[in-house]
Parts: C-alpha cells; sequence; structure tokens
C-alpha cells in the first residue's frame, strides 16, 4: 500500500516532469523564432531604421506562428501563465518571461543563455503609438481610435459640412480618386483646409488612388424601347396620369417628327400598340414651340418603326412609324446555372451569346484556366469557368445573390484563383497621383499583391515627395498571401500603414472566410507595429438610411481593434460619424485591441442590492 508522502512526492515529481517539458518546448521556440529573425536578416535591415525592431519582432511572431501552439497554450494557461495569445508586439520578450517563470517553479538555477529578450511591453507599444501618429496624427484626448471619412461629391462639400464632420470627430478625409475629377478633388481639399483653419482642428488628407479595377464592358447594345411606367399606389391602383414629351428624337421622347410636332394640337391622340400587343393612346395636354407633352394612364413599351396613328376626336388625320429610339444600357438577368460569356477585344461571337461582355482591361483571359472562379459585382454573382477557347472562356453562375442578378456594363469582375498579367499601376493612377501629390498627407494605393508592388509604390511617392505617408489596401488573395512579404518591403518607407479593404478581400476569398482573414491581418500588422485602418461598410445602412442594423453596430464595436475606422459616404454620414465616435469611446473603457480591460461594471455593482442588510 502507497503510503501519503509516497503519493504526495509522486504527483510532485510528475509535476516538476510536465514543467520541465514545458521549459524545453519554450526554449525551442525561442531558439526556432531566433533562427527566422537570422533568415530574414537582410530583409529587417532594409527596414528604415526606425521600424527595424518591428520588422525584428515580426520576424519573431512569423516564427512562433509556423507552430502548432495550441496544446501548450492550453498547458500555460492551466497554470496561470501567459497563453502567449496577447505576444504579438513583444514576441520574444513574452517567451523569455515564461521560460523565468518556468524556472522559478522549477526552483532551480536559470539555464538560458543571457542574451537579447526582445523589445518590452512598453517599447512595443510606444513604437505602435509613434506610427501610428506619423501615419495618422495624434489622437484626440478622449479615444485612441481614429475615424476617416470618405468624402461627399464635391458638389455637396462645403467649408460649414467639412467643419461639421471635423467637430462630430473626423481625423482623416479620403478622396475616393475612382470617382469626380482632379478639379473636384482640389476642390474638396480647399474646403477642408479653410474648415480646419476655421476649427483649429487638425485632419489629415488621404487621396485613394484607383487602381487596375478590371470591370465588365458592353459590347452589345441593349433593346431600343422606351419604357413609360403607370403612376400607380401600393394597392395597384392608378393615381395619376403619366406624362410623356412627344417631339424630334431625344432620350426619354416619343419620337414623332418636326411636322407632326408642330401640327398637333391639345386634345389630340397618337394611338399605338406597344410591343407587348396591347392598345394605348397618348393625349396631347400642352403644346409647346418645339415639343408637345401628351398624359396616358397606362404603362407601354415602344419600340423604333412602331405604327403611330394621329387623331382629332374620332378622325384619323395621319400615320406613319415611330422614330429611332436610344438604345438602353446593355444588361442581361442571370440565375444560378445560366452562362456569361467573356471575350478579348471587340469580335463579338456569331451569333451573339444571351449574356456577352468584354474586359476593360486586355490581355487577362489567357492567363485564366478551367474551373476557376470568377466573381461579378462585388459577389452578386460567382461562377467557374466551364469552357475556354483562344480569347474566350465561358462562365457558368454557381452562386447568385437573388434568383435573378442583373449583370450591367462596368461592372466588378474578379479573378481569385488566376494569376493576372495586371500592371499595379496605371496611367491613370500616376496622373492622379500627380495632380494632388502638393496637397496629400497620405496616398493610398489599391490592389497590392506583392512586395514588388509596394516597391514601386514606394519609388513612385520617394521621387515626388519621399515624406508622404504611404497606406496600402489588402483586398485580393493574392496580396493577402504575400502579406508578410508586403510589410517587410512597407517598412522600407516611412510612415506607412495597411488599408483591410473588407468588401473586395471577401469576394476574393469568400465572405465565409473574412472573420478569419481579418484576424491575421491584424496580428501581423500589431507585431510590425503598424496602424491599420478598418474599411468597407462600417455603419453601412445607418450613412446610407439613418438607421443602423443591430449586425453593424456589433461590427463598429469590433473595428476599434484597428488604429482607425472608416466610413464610406451617404445622406447620412454625420449621424453616422457621431454614432461611431461614440461606440468607440463607450467600447475603449472594455477593450483594448485584443485585451480585454476590466473597468467597474453597472450589472456587477448592482448585485451589492441582493447583499442581505444590517449588522455583519
Amino acid at each position: 500500500m502507497v503510503s501519503l508522502s509516497d503519493w504526495r512526492y509522486a504527483v510532485m515529481m510528475s509535476e516538476l516532469a510536465t514543467l520541465q517539458a514545458l521549459r524545453e518546448k519554450v526554449d525551442r521556440i525561442i531558439k526556432d523564432c531566433g533562427q527566422l529573425a537570422g533568415q530574414l536578416e537582410s530583409r529587417i535591415l532594409r527596414c528604415r531604421p526606425s521600424y527595424r525592431a518591428s520588422a525584428e519582432n515580426l520576424a519573431h511572431y512569423l516564427g512562433l506562428r509556423t507552430l502548432d501552439l495550441r496544446k501548450l497554450q492550453l498547458e500555460l494557461g492551466r497554470l496561470g501563465l501567459s497563453s502567449l495569445g496577447r505576444s504579438e508586439g513583444h514576441v520574444l520578450q513574452n517567451l523569455h518571461q515564461v521560460a523565468r517563470r518556468l524556472d522559478d517553479a522549477l526552483s532551480g538555477p536559470t539555464h538560458r543563455t543571457v542574451g537579447f529578450e526582445g523589445i518590452s511591453v512598453d517599447e512595443a507599444e510606444r513604437l505602435h503609438q509613434q506610427h501610428t501618429i506619423e501615419l495618422l496624427g495624434p489622437p484626440p484626448a478622449d479615444r485612441h481610435v481614429l475615424v476617416m471619412v470618405t468624402s461627399p461629391a464635391a458638389s455637396d462639400v462645403t467649408q460649414e459640412s467639412m467643419a461639421a464632420l471635423l467637430r462630430a470627430g473626423m481625423n482623416c478625409l479620403r478622396i475616393n480618386c475612382s470617382v469626380g475629377s482632379t478639379v473636384e478633388w482640389r476642390q474638396i481639399a480647399e474646403k477642408l483646409r479653410l474648415a480646419q483653419s476655421a476649427t483649429g482642428l487638425p485632419c489629415r488628407l488621404l487621396f485613394d488612388l484607383p487602381g487596375p479595377k478590371i470591370r465588365t464592358r458592353a459590347l452589345l447594345p441593349g433593346p431600343q424601347v422606351l419604357h413609360v411606367k403607370r403612376n400607380k399606389n401600393e394597392l395597384g391602383q392608378t393615381t395619376e396620369p403619366s406624362l410623356i414629351r412627344l417631339g424630334p428624337e431625344g432620350e426619354g421622347v416619343v419620337p414623332i417628327g418636326e411636322t407632326w410636332t408642330q401640327q398637333l394640337l391639345v386634345s389630340d391622340t397618337i394611338r399605338f400598340v406597344d410591343s407587348s400587343g396591347r392598345r394605348r393612346k397618348l393625349t396631347v395636354t400642352q403644346k409647346h414651340p418645339d415639343h408637345l407633352i401628351a398624359a396616358c394612364s397606362q404603362s407601354f413599351y415602344l419600340t423604333p418603326a412602331t405604327p403611330l396613328q394621329w387623331f382629332r376626336g374620332d378622325i384619323q388625320l395621319g400615320e406613319k412609324p415611330c422614330g429611332a429610339i436610344a438604345s438602353k444600357p446593355y444588361s442581361v438577368d442571370l440565375a444560378v446555372g445560366d452562362l456569361v460569356t467573356l471575350v478579348e477585344g471587340e469580335t463579338v461571337p456569331q451569333p451573339p451569346p444571351a449574356a456577352l461582355f468584354g474586359l476593360n482591361i486586355p490581355g487577362l483571359l489567357a492567363a485564366v484556366d478551367l474551373h476557376d472562379r470568377v466573381v461579378f459585382d462585388d459577389g452578386k454573382l460567382n461562377g467557374v469557368v466551364v469552357e475556354k477557347s483562344q480569347g474566350i472562356i465561358r462562365v457558368q453562375i454557381a452562386q447568385a445573390q437573388a434568383q435573378s442578378v442583373s449583370l450591367k456594363d462596368k461592372k466588378g469582375v474578379s479573378f481569385p484563383d488566376s494569376t493576372l498579367p495586371v500592371r499595379f499601376l496605371t496611367q491613370a493612377d500616376i496622373q492622379a497621383l500627380d495632380a494632388v501629390i502638393d496637397l496629400a498627407d497620405l496616398i493610398a494605393f489599391s490592389f497590392v499583391r506583392s512586395a514588388a508592388e509596394v516597391r514601386q509604390a514606394v519609388e513612385l511617392i520617394g521621387n515626388r515627395r519621399n515624406e508622404l505617408g504611404i497606406v496600402i489596401k489588402l483586398e485580393t488573395q493574392q496580396g493577402f498571401d504575400h502579406l508578410a512579404d508586403i510589410l517587410f518591403e512597407l517598412m522600407t518607407h516611412a510612415p506607412v500603414g495597411l488599408m483591410i479593404a473588407r468588401g473586395d478581400l471577401a469576394v476574393e476569398c469568400g465572405f465565409e472566410r473574412l472573420a478569419e482573414l481579418q484576424e491575421e491581418l491584424l496580428w501581423l500588422c500589431e507585431a510590425a507595429h503598424l496602424p491599420v485602418i478598418w474599411a468597407t461598410q462600417v455603419l453601412e445602412t445607418l450613412t446610407q438610411t439613418g438607421i443602423p442594423t443591430r449586425a453593424e453596430i456589433t461590427d463598429a464595436a469590433m473595428a476599434m481593434r484597428a488604429e482607425c475606422v472608416m466610413l464610406n459616404r451617404g445622406p447620412h454620414l454625420l449621424a453616422a460619424m457621431t454614432a461611431l465616435v461614440d461606440i468607440i469611446k463607450k467600447m475603449e473603457h472594455h477593450q483594448n485591441k485584443k485585451r480585454q480591460l476590466y473597468r467597474p461594471l453597472h450589472i456587477a455593482e448592482a448585485t451589492k442590492s441582493l447583499l442581505p442588510s444590517g449588522p455583519r
């Protein structure tokens, strides 16, 4: 029979053996992290001096994340030690601290080699703050997370509207160079600077270059038809006649020619059978020198050459074919199982397929293979290449956002599985940059896929204004796959940061993977002490309609794990701005990056009412 003392001794020896095994695992991890940092030394030394400690910590973090640490983390957590889950900014020191605690538990002298133990928690925090301030400016006194706002159209921007956004908490204004003109961008910048002078509030100005966005290109005209709708209420009852313009050719006009335009009188009627076989009558209600206004209480579809009959009362005064009607923009309704044909160049296959588009960037389809995924219009349609020939691919729709989705001209196209020969910097990018570089604090580069493209961006800025801030937008599968390489290259310039363009990234990588990907992006940027801008559809419903959804409030709260949150433009932008700042201020009491902060909770305080009253 085993005595109690023998049992206790056996338990103690088992625990010591466990601690010793953990100690050896941690030593091996420290060694692995150091080896990877040594292998990446040339990359680290290429970084700016102010980023080299951060680059080395990034190398240590990459070494850490090449290992499966899940079992070790659980074992360390059971012992009350750091589980390594919050060590992004100070990897090596965290590992050494765990090793020291294990040495203490083993009650023996440390056998660790004394040497570089990595940057401290305080130094990691200081570097992260310094890099954020250099790029985005100092945070307000009442919060740490900054807010970026996408500028409304130039026609909607005034000094007063900019001042209102500044007072509401805007820290950076983004001008999207994919829309508007150089003149409009400069007008917006001028209004911002005037508002800054009037309010005394700082604000960085970011110009977002469009990049090589792939879009559909219509090769066929749309139908030549004029569709006039009936004015009706929710019960389907006609509320008032629709008014139609009659006259010579023009958009939205029933083309009757100049002769009839002069001869028709008020109360005359034009009668015809529309393209769906329905009899319709237009009654002239107004006469003007160059056109007439007619009323109709029914909807109709009118096509060129439709016979038109002119009546005055019951007497027919003339008949002639309808004139030319402008083609509507080409679009096609698609559902799951339908085929879309994409072609190079201008050649239209004969007979034309039911759904046919070209691409705005030539020379891409040769790089697309059978079974590659193709995503249209920001994920509204997802398909797979099922057929390929010279300069032509056919894509079968596998998923659709609705039962039927209309695909139109100039809609985005993404090829997540294909390595496309797309030039990173377009001529439009360079022209836009040169037009605004004297105004900018920051330049954002879109669709970055590799370290080589980051190098191009750095050289482009370096040859013009070397101190200008650079923001790299992560929005492609290839960019995510090369993220570590991109970050090392990015740190050869200063100041720099990264934007998570969640919309395009979700389209490329799949919506189901977005949560995982944005976590990894945040982790690696924290390891490199680089600021992150959390972008795409933050409080989007509130911005557009004035009423938020429950889901987007939670999303906005999660966004404060980044250093900056971006709002898109919309009619209720100021309300969204106010709500976002309020959410950030409240959540900063509870959370800093991944760390949960325990301030006193009202609900915990309320439990005091449950305690028995009276002397104790």
